[in-house]
């Protein structure tokens, strides 16, 4: 509130939606000003953590939930956009359309195409919308700064600049629209070789948080 940001928060099982809506009110004092947005689950339907119809379930019943708590701004559904791309009415039925893309898991994608890719991506997932003009937001989007190859996309201090440089570039007439991935490490993931061994690695300039060093 100091410095005059807002919060994304997130409702991580959405078997439980009231419990969550209820912890949120509470932690906030019923003050919903400082909330941009509430998103319902991540990348469930990726992950085969969810159903399309869960989601959307959980989603209205977020909604119902958060409306009678106070809260009025936008409550998504947020997935990649493979998913979203096969599945589109997560973006109809959400009140803007957020979506997770990462260039570096597109083999053929390397860092100085990052902007291009992302944006090649909020075009074709437009173009499926129920709603042509509805808003999208690239929720994660950033470049690895350690791991293994993906093809030509290669994870790296100077490539990471390069990509988020080349998103920035992309998005500079829409910048409220991308959220770059991520401010500080997450040595809470697990290294995974589906995901290159990177998974730990996207604080962006290599940072780690001051928590971690």
């Amino acid at each position: 509130m100091k410095y005059g940001n807002k919060l994304f928060l997130g409702i991580f099982d959405i078997n439980d939606v009231d419990s969550a809506v209820a912890t949120m009110a509470a932690s906030l004092n019923h003050n919903w000003s400082i909330v941009d947005t509430v998103s319902v689950g991540n990348e469930l339907v990726n992950n085969g953590g969810a159903t399309v119809g869960q989601s959307l379930a959980a989603l209205a019943k977020a909604r119902s939930s958060l409306r009678a708590a106070g809260y009025q701004g936008p409550v998504v559904v947020v997935d990649t956009f493979v998913a979203v791309l096969a599945h589109p009415e997560l973006c109809d039925q959400s009140d803007y359309c957020a979506v997770n893309v990462h260039p570096f898991f597109d083999p053929n994608t390397d860092a100085p195409e990052a902007g291009k890719f992302v944006n090649s991506i909020t075009k074709n997932i437009r173009s499926k919308l129920a709603d042509s003009n509805k808003r999208i937001v690239v929720t994660e989007t950033g470049w690895p700064w350690q791991g293994q190859a993906n093809g030509i996309a290669i994870p790296g201090l100077d490539h990471q600049s390069t990509a988020i440089s080349s998103i920035k570039g992309a998005f500079s007439s829409n910048a409220a629209d991308v959220f770059l991935f991520t401010a500080f490490n997450d040595l809470w993931k697990k290294a995974e070789a589906g995901t290159f061994m990177a998974e730990q690695f996207w604080g962006m300039g290599g940072r780690y948080s001051p928590c971690d060093q």
